[in-house]
């Protein structure tokens, strides 16, 4: 049975809440308490592989791929808000909004869009173009895969940029989510970088999150700051590859940088860490809107990260997959802390969220209006 059979609500979110921690489950588990303070009736169907649950959070396995099949033919909900990456599931919700009547709403948080576009079939980018047109809104986190949508399919004016950022509400239990193996690892180094992401290569050989050239970043730094040390929290995300970790993990060990380098686990919300550490580089070749940048500026920590991405205020950028620029940017940062510091406390931050639940609470109120 299709768990909507059950119970119908306003609105159905199908996408995945932690484990694992990413953005996008960091997204998703920040929005609920906003939508119930807003009001909104919905339920979450949790394509996590690691599903928790509660009264409005149903876990539909991994990528959910025979529940979505079923929901397609019977799910109720009037509003569905799709945060998915698969291609699939894109073409898909065209059923959802041309046969079953559905107002959709599909949030872009990736720019795999654009760079996919090229090798994948015209049948299937036309599949892809159908359903975003029919789509009641579009939700992309930077304007890149805005303009992109404007390009390839006249979808600049349906589509709305909302950061992914979301400002976290400190908790104790957040707090006692940060090992104290790592707070230790903070203090006996100086200075020290935070960096996250997971070990994914393209097929041209590209470190997608450029673990590689942290590692080179660190070897070089070490010379200047004999202290420094690197704190990469590794996320699991699709594409995940096993055998390029242990290749990083060995790298690591190969240059003698074991006692600069921690990989860690994330167990919990990363945001109490931002405390302990001195500087946020993102050296990622394609990027959505990173939360992690956001969330290092919301706390005052300065940021290096690539260009590969539009990058909000108060970031220092550097030419993607050019170590030397990367280096050179570290290298100036790190050297003007204090200043970098004052110069981002000194910056208005906020979250959009307020417009995110505001144009959800949009379609409710649209999809529930009687038919003329």
């Amino acid at each position: 049975m299709c768990p909507s059979d059950r119970m119908t609500h306003d609105l159905a979110i199908i996408g995945p809440v932690p484990p694992p921690y990413g953005g996008v489950t960091i997204h998703l588990k920040r929005l609920l308490p906003h939508l119930d303070r807003a009001g909104v009736d919905y339920i979450v169907y949790n394509i996590s592989p690691e599903p928790t649950s509660n009264e409005r959070i149903v876990p539909v396995g991994e990528g959910g791929r025979g529940w979505f099949v079923r929901y397609l033919r019977k799910g109720r909900e009037p509003v569905v808000y799709v945060h998915s990456s698969r291609w699939d599931v894109w073409a898909a919700t065209w059923w959802l909004s041309r046969v079953r009547g559905k107002s959709v709403v599909i949030a872009l948080h990736t720019d795999s869009l654009r760079r996919l576009w090229p090798v994948r079939p015209w049948w299937y980018r036309r599949m892809v173009l159908a359903a975003f047109r029919r789509a009641k809104s579009l939700v992309a986190v930077n304007e890149h895969i805005r303009d992109f949508l404007e390009e390839v399919g006249g979808l600049g004016d349906r589509t709305v940029v909302i950061p992914a950022f979301v400002e976290p509400t400190p908790s104790a239990e957040d707090e006692a989510g940060i090992d104290a193996s790592v707070r230790e690892f903070c203090r006996s180094h100086d200075p020290v970088i935070l960096a996250n992401g997971a070990p994914i290569v393209y097929d041209d050989g590209r470190d997608l999150y450029g673990i590689d050239m942290t590692i080179e970043l660190v070897d070089r730094l070490r010379g200047t700051w004999p202290s420094v040390g690197v704190l990469w929290y590794l996320l699991k995300f699709t594409g995940w590859s096993p055998a390029y970790a242990r290749q990083m993990v060995d790298e690591v060990d190969r240059r003698g940088l074991g006692d600069h380098w921690r990989f860690v686990d994330p167990t919990g919300e990363m945001y109490p860490i931002f405390k302990e550490v001195d500087l946020l580089v993102r050296p990622t070749c394609s990027d959505g809107d990173a939360v992690s940048i956001r969330e290092a500026l919301h706390f005052g920590v300065p940021v290096v990260a690539s260009d590969a991405a539009p990058r909000p205020a108060g970031v220092v950028e550097f030419k993607a997959r050019d170590q030397d620029d990367f280096v050179g940017k570290v290298l100036d940062t790190l050297e003007s802390l204090g200043e970098q510091r004052s110069r981002l406390a000194g910056m208005a931050r906020s979250s959009e969220i307020d417009r995110e639940v505001g144009l959800l609470r949009e379609v409710i109120a649209e999809a529930r209006r009687p038919s003329a």
